[in-house]
């Protein structure tokens, strides 16, 4: 139990000290969402297709179908299926995904703390994420393994954030403000 006073982030710190490590959870309520959205308008997409009469209302429908049916719903479902954890131990910041992997960027095996200078919050669209702004030579590196098209997104990326950094997964199930007050002190204590 917290004391009174004392960072949010205190429980997680003891988890540390006590197990050696703590896994954060990436939330998968907006996931599900996706997934009931892109249900429905596939199946809408599919009404408007079999009893729409112009052309120009059938090619709606099966775009539709096409778009949600065949793009949105599996996306959904896989990202539903993988499991997703961050765990924070004493050398650093690693990513944990399940059987199924599967995105644009891989993210690194592990960011040691020595790479991590501090960590901040980005919102964007009410999704909060937690950003760790990382040394120029741990982006060199993490970079020299990715492929250009990765490499152009990162870039884009870091004009965004101005400087190098990697974003966690998210949603988070805690909180991102939290999560980030918690690596900056860990980062601090531990890179010092």
């Amino acid at each position: 139990m917290r004391e009174s006073g004392s960072p949010a982030w205190q429980e997680w710190e003891q988890e540390l000290a006590r197990n050696g490590r703590v896994e954060l959870k990436v939330g998968r309520r907006q996931t599900w969402l996706h997934l009931l959205g892109a249900i429905g308008f596939t199946v809408v997409g599919l009404l408007i297709a079999l009893n729409a009469t112009a052309l120009d209302e059938q090619l709606a429908g099966w775009m539709s179908v096409a778009f949600f049916g065949v793009i949105g719903i599996p996306l959904f479902v896989v990202q539903l299926l993988r499991t997703i954890a961050i765990v924070v131990d004493a050398t650093g910041i690693h990513l944990v995904i399940g059987r199924l992997h599967g995105s644009l960027i891989r993210w690194p095996e592990l960011v040691p703390w020595s790479a991590i200078r501090h960590a901040s919050v980005f919102e964007m669209a009410s999704t909060k994420v937690v950003i760790l702004h990382v040394t120029e030579a741990f982006e060199a590196e993490y970079l020299a393994q990715l492929g250009p098209l990765a490499r152009r997104m990162m870039a884009a990326q870091r004009r965004l954030r101005a400087g190098p950094s990697l974003a966690l997964p998210g949603p988070l199930k805690a909180s991102a403000e939290n999560v980030a007050a918690w690596i900056a002190h860990g980062a601090s204590r531990r890179s010092a």
